[in-house]
This record gives C-alpha cells, sequence and structure tokens, in this order.
C-alpha cells in the first residue's frame, strides 16, 4: 500500500518497505531521493521498520504560516502494538520539507541500549553523487571573529570509503543528474560533541544514525495519555511518546538549469 500525495512542486510517497520507506520527489517527475527504513533497538532486539495497515491521519492541515501538515500512521510488521506517526510540513513555495518519526505502542516495549550506547538508525538515502558530498557545519567556533562561523568540509571517495561519522547538521551533494540536496538534522552542540550524525558509506549512501543522548536506557514506548495538537504549532505533540524529544529532519532538492543569456 502507497500513501502519497503533493504539496505545491513536492510529491511525498510513503511506502513503509526496508529499501523503500518513503520517498521525496519533485512533482514533474525529478529529483527523487528515497529513503531506508530506521532501524531502533527494542528490548535487546534490532528492529527495522517496516509498516502495514498505513492511513492519514486526519485531513491535511495548514499551519498559521501557510505550511501544511500530513500525518501518515502505520503499524509495525514485526510487531502490530507497535504503531508509528511520520509526520511531514511542507511549504507550498519551498522545496524544503520537514519531517518527523514518532513510535508508540499498546504494551510495554523499551528502547534499550546493549551495547551501551544509542542503537537507532533515522534512515538511509542513497546520494547518487559519485562519492562525494559535503558537511555543513554551524557551530565552528573561530577564535578570530570570537563567534560560531558556518564551515564548509568536503567529504571526498575517502570518507566513504573509510566510512566516516560526518556531524552536520547539514549535508549537501550533487547528485549525476544535475539535482541539488540537501539533508539536516534538528539539533545545536558544538563541534565536535555529536548527538546525531551522518555515518557515509562505502555504497555511496549516507545514513542518519544516533550517536548519544537520542533517547535514554529503557525509555518506553507506551501510550499512556491521549495526545492533542498544540494550539501553536510549534511542537506537534504532547504526551509519552517516543520521538517526543527526537529532532525534526529536513531533506530537499533542487534541479539547476544553466545557460547562456
Amino acid at each position: 500500500m502507497t500513501i502519497e500525495w503533493s504539496t505545491g512542486g513536492i510529491k511525498v510517497n510513503v511506502n513503509g518497505l526496508a529499501e523503500d520507506f518513503w520517498s521525496y520527489e519533485m512533482a514533474d517527475g525529478g529529483g527523487r531521493l528515497t529513503f531506508h527504513a530506521p532501524v531502533l533497538e527494542i528490548d535487546g532486539r534490532s528492529t527495522r521498520v517496516e509498516l502495514e495497515q498505513m492511513a492519514l491521519v486526519g485531513e491535511s492541515v495548514e499551519l498559521r504560516n501557510g505550511t501544511r501538515e500530513t500525518v501518515v500512521e502505520g503499524t509495525l510488521r514485526s510487531d502490530s502494538y507497535i504503531r508509528m506517526k511520520l509526520v511531514f510540513r511542507i511549504a507550498p513555495d519551498n522545496p524544503v520539507v520537514r519531517f518527523r518519526y514518532r513510535w508508540s505502542s499498546r504494551s510495554d516495549r523499551r528502547l534499550t541500549k546493549a551495547s551501551g550506547c544509542d542503537t537507532l538508525s533515522y534512515g538511509r538515502i542513497n546520494l547518487n553523487s559519485g562519492l562525494t558530498a559535503k558537511e555543513v557545519r554551524l557551530s565552528d567556533y573561530n577564535e578570530l571573529a570570537h563567534s560560531y562561523v558556518p564551515t564548509e568540509v568536503k567529504a571526498g571517495a575517502s570518507a566513504f570509503l573509510s566510512e566516516q561519522l560526518l556531524m552536520g547538521p547539514i549535508l549537501a551533494w550533487g547528485t549525476e543528474e544535475g539535482i541539488s540536496a540537501l539533508l539536516a538534522y534538528e539539533h545545536g552542540s558544538q563541534y565536535p560533541d555529536i548527538y546525531t550524525g551522518f555515518r557515509l558509506h562505502k555504497d555511496g549512501s549516507a545514513e542518519v544514525t544516533a550517536v548519544k543522548g537520542n533517547y535514554y536506557r529503557g525509555q518506553t514506548l507506551r501510550k499512556r495519555v491521549r495526545h492533542a495538537m498544540d494550539a501553536d504549532g510549534c511542537c506537534p505533540w504532547r504526551g509519552r511518546e517516543a520521538g517526543r524529544n527526537l529532532p525534526y529532519f529536513y531533506i530537499a532538492a533542487l534541479q539547476l538549469e544553466c545557460g547562456i543569456a
């Protein structure tokens, strides 16, 4: 089952599959970016999140700034007690999609750290960039300027082949089809104090992975209260639901056309 919709010039497809969890695509058919499914450690076991019984949660809602929020919910194929919400926010005049994952359970299921550290992959995406990308840092401290400044660091083939972990919080790249894209997460910490990062892989993909502090050992997924939408639209959910403190992510793609006037 596929759930799809379009807002502005962007089309989103949610399939809930391991290697096609959801995808971002330009409405004209270009710039498709596909996410692999997240992987959680639940009760000591690595669990890939594949969904079934997916449905839209109500109608798309227009927020006060004109952005439209759409929520998709499904049940984990491997554990029918666990449900997942995918929250998407898209502005009609902007190529950036803001999205967030949330998990809850009708039974006592807990996030664990068998290895002693965070074991959570938010997903993986094939950059199709020819083993090149650019890490954009926002928290490098420059002593001369006495200020935090943005820094761009090129990641070449050696970074992919050695599977380096980049802090970001922005990863930018150009695809072999001439698409410029970015992937980013919301979190602020000074470099190199990394909580979430981008793990590069030999196959040219990048994985958004938790490093530390994304959840606590034994954090329950059990849903204990009814959730309500915040009036101001800034924080989408209240209540005990895993993901309450997890970051928002952003993805965008642009088709660049060059010519001579």
